[in-house]
């Protein structure tokens, strides 16, 4: 358990570029990921909503998400590698200015914890 609690705040602090942490608030996360919720969203339910996610640790037990939100407020999860040719991409490009990392713990399918942070405020 320790184990797992270092490596989450490892790939936070290695996925947030900065040297303040920025966690967003409840707020924020009942705006744009309402669906994302501790001890009772489902692993499946979360990669249905968000895709594939950008990095997975421990056989899939830690999965991490790199985020923008579109103009028209809409979460855009973004993929490792060629982000210009995905057309979700291209179409927020010019006017995506913040990334937000999202880390998922799940205990067996069920999501143990999440921290949804942003990484160039």
């Amino acid at each position: 358990m320790k184990k797992s609690i270092f490596l989450l705040l490892g790939i936070l602090l290695f996925l947030s570029c900065t040297n303040k942490l920025y966690v967003a608030g409840t707020d924020f996360e009942n705006k744009y990921i309402p669906f994302i919720i501790d001890n009772k969203s489902n692993k499946e339910e979360i990669i249905l909503k968000l895709g594939e996610p950008s990095w997975a640790f421990e056989n899939g037990r830690i999965l991490t998400y790199r985020l923008s939100i579109d103009r028209k407020g809409n979460v855009v999860p973004l993929k490792i590698g060629n982000y210009k040719n995905d057309p979700n991409f291209s179409y927020t490009y010019p006017v995506v200015t913040r990334y937000y990392s999202l880390v998922l713990v799940f205990s067996g399918n069920i999501l143990e914890k999440h921290s949804l942070v942003l990484n160039n405020p």
